[in-house]
């Protein structure tokens, strides 16, 4: 969380007490899922020096799949001796799609409702970094328009 923290405030410009509010909530609800003790391991691992935490938290607390737009700094040769996978957000998002269309589905709907917004336009802003779900949404969802 120290990474998402510095990144937000030094990057984003997010001030202290919304990154603070953003890691208490954050705290609240995923609590269970928050990983501690992967620091020993850290040293462990051969993949980029900069996110080889990100390799050790996974390994630590047995996860399979990181999911990351940064596929370069999580390559196979480093991840496999760990049992760990890392895909782009796309086919994660796609093969949960397959798992469970209709959860996809009223996840994005709500997100969208959320936010102010309807399913077309969450798509739209979704479509910048996973452009091939997107594509996969839209051809699920009827057209609105006739022709």
């Amino acid at each position: 969380m120290a990474e998402t923290v510095r990144t937000l405030e030094s990057k984003l410009g997010w001030p202290a007490a919304l990154t603070s509010y953003l890691q208490s909530e954050l705290l609240s609800h995923f609590g269970d899922a928050w990983v501690t003790g992967h620091g020993p391991l850290v040293s462990r691992m051969t993949n980029d020096e900069k996110d080889r935490h990100v390799v050790a938290a996974a390994v630590a607390c047995g996860a399979s799949t990181i999911v990351t737009l940064n596929l370069r700094h999580f390559q196979k040769v480093h991840l496999e001796p760990w049992g760990v996978v890392a895909l782009h957000p796309a086919p994660f998002l796609s093969m949960l799609y397959h798992q469970d269309p209709a959860v996809v589905m009223a996840k994005l709907r709500a997100q969208a409702a959320d936010r102010g917004r309807s399913l077309p336009e969450l798509l739209k802003i979704l479509g910048k970094t996973v452009p091939d779900f997107v594509d996969l949404i839209s051809s699920m969802i009827p057209s609105s328009g006739s022709s």
